[in-house]
């Protein structure tokens, strides 16, 4: 870390820069509406697609058993990791150009041959790197039988690739329908064919039907490139050419990717940890569930960064607008995320059994661990959002540093075997960290808004206190139920004082605010295309 982040005591709220007057009082009217629009188009289409491929993924659990579900896992988890590399942010960088770049602009049919240039290189660089690497990856996992399954892993990276791409340039742009269409094929798709491949006991079937579904997708919203609003607007012309607007791209792309890449790399290796500690591939499926219903957590908090990005992306502004937006988000994401994932802590055992099988009901703790990951990353999602702005390079320094400890926990916690709920710890511990280090890095090269330290430690303590007790409930199974209620009464006082922390900073949302949220919600699922037979942009 840079020395400057060290020059004096930084927990105190008493060095921060106060924040403007009328930005501590509230958002202006236009920014609030555009963040409420952002998140209720994200709202919109990935719960189409989220809530689709979360449902074909329980029932794949239960046709294909522990160990085929964890080669899939397997393959899924290393062609996503490939195409984080190949990509290098492929679509954070179409959202925030889009901005630069909009629809109605001169430069938009540009702009859109960039990115799609970069996306098929990107694509075919994944494909690429995963064919060649199938049997190396195989054999550091002590698996040799699994690198035809990689190999064919690569159409799902290079899938997951293109998926990114079109997924930011939808956002970033707001075409809506376009949107709800990608989310729609793309959750349909998984639905209908990844249970049917797990019926067979087929891991290398499923992993091909993934990649299928998000390729086919992509291209068939291409096909309809005209029909979804997506072809350039007819007499607009000029603007910035091809190579110059390729390099402002691509640079910025390398940029995210020198953090990506090292992140990435370390959360593969405690994947592959857990994958050779277990023969069976049973821990590693256990592992995928409990990523699966972390992600699930996150998905709500998650919408309102990537629904506020571009209110939060004003380098240097001096309203304190872009920090007023962060503190609000930070808290709905922390309090929301802290509410379901401290639920889901206290009833995990019955949860799994329900929804997995009585088999799973060994996954408790890794499940209960990861969804407190869940708080602490989704709590940490605004502020790193506005690190992004203020200093692109500071973050890809703090996303080596997570990179860094979570692979050295990693390799001394399980180098010589280890399981799932230990990687799930060393993934808590690794982003306590990160969040820690990127509130201080803002508060001395940005405004950090009042209660925002509070907010982190407040959410941070309880969801420690709540994992080690599930640690204590699985090691003594007969105090069980008392257990359980000392953790439920952890998660009253918990939000109780995360209430009044929203309460006392005025990051409660108003009566008007919800109400505006509720229309846009509303309106955006009347416009998709399950409820009209064609929609206008």
């Amino acid at each position: 870390m840079p020395n400057a982040l060290a020059e004096e005591p930084l927990l105190s709220e008493e060095l921060l820069t106060p924040l403007p007057t009328a930005a501590r009082k509230g958002i202006p009217a236009e920014v609030a509406k555009h963040v409420v629009k952002g998140v209720s188009i994200l709202s919109a289409a990935v719960f189409i697609e989220r809530g689709a491929t979360f449902l074909a993924n329980v029932l794949a659990v239960r046709f294909a058993g522990p160990a085929t579900f964890g080669a899939y896992s397997v393959g899924i988890t290393t062609a996503n990791n490939i195409s984080v590399y190949a990509a290098g942010g492929i679509g954070t960088t179409a959202t925030r150009f889009s901005g630069k770049y909009p629809y109605d602009g001169g430069s938009y049919r540009v702009f859109a041959q960039v990115m799609a240039t970069i996306s098929l290189c990107s694509a075919a660089l994944a494909a690429l790197a995963l064919s060649l690497g199938a049997s190396p990856i195989a054999t550091l996992l002590h698996r040799a039988d699994l690198a035809g399954l990689l190999r064919i892993a690569g159409i799902t990276a290079a899938g997951m690739v293109l998926l990114e791409c079109a997924r930011g340039f939808f956002v970033g742009q707001q075409r809506l329908v376009a949107l709800a269409v990608l989310s729609l094929l793309v959750g349909l798709g998984m639905l209908a064919l990844i249970p049917a491949m797990a019926m067979t006991g087929n891991a290398k079937s499923m992993v091909a039907s993934h990649g299928a579904v998000t390729v086919g997708a992509v291209l068939l919203c291409c096909v309809m490139a005209a029909r979804l609003h997506l072809q350039p607007p007819t007499g607009h012309q000029g603007g910035i050419a091809f190579f110059p607007l390729m390099r402002e791209v691509w640079s910025y792309g390398l940029v995210q990717l020198s953090g990506l890449v090292s992140a990435n790399v370390a959360g593969w290796w405690v994947t592959a940890l857990v994958a050779r500690g277990d023969s069976t591939l049973v821990q590693i499926s256990f592992f995928s569930i409990a990523s699966q219903l972390r992600n699930l957590i996150g998905l709500i908090p998650s919408l309102l960064t990537e629904g506020s990005f571009s209110a939060m992306a004003t380098p240097g502004e001096g309203t304190g607008t872009a920090q007023r937006v962060m503190m609000v988000c930070t808290f709905a994401s922390t309090s929301v995320s802290f509410a379901v994932a401290a639920i889901t802590m206290v009833i995990a055992p019955l949860l799994l059994r329900l929804m997995y099988g009585p088999v799973y009901a060994n996954a408790a703790l890794a499940v209960s661990i990861a969804v407190g990951v869940a708080v602490i990353q989704m709590g940490n999602a605004p502020p790193s959002a506005r690190l992004s702005v203020v200093s692109i390079r500071l973050t890809a320094v703090l996303n080596t540093v997570w990179a860094i400890t979570t692979a050295l926990l990693g390799t001394a916690l399980m180098l010589h075997g280890g399981n799932a709920a230990e990687a799930m710890a060393v993934f808590l511990a690794a982003h306590i960290l990160i969040a820690l280090l990127v509130l201080i890095a803002l508060s001395r090269h940005d405004r950090l808004p009042p209660g925002m330290f509070s907010m982190f430690v407040m959410s941070t303590a309880g969801i420690v206190f709540l994992s080690l007790l599930s640690a204590i409930r699985v090691a003594h199974p007969s105090n069980s139920a008392s257990l359980s209620l000392l953790m439920l009464c952890i998660v009253v006082i918990c939000t109780v004082l995360l209430y009044r922390l929203g309460k006392k900073h005025a990051c409660l949302p108003s009566q008007a605010m919800l109400q505006s949220l509720r229309q846009r919600i509303l309106f955006s699922l009347r416009r998709l295309p399950l409820f009209t037979a064609g929609g206008r942009q």
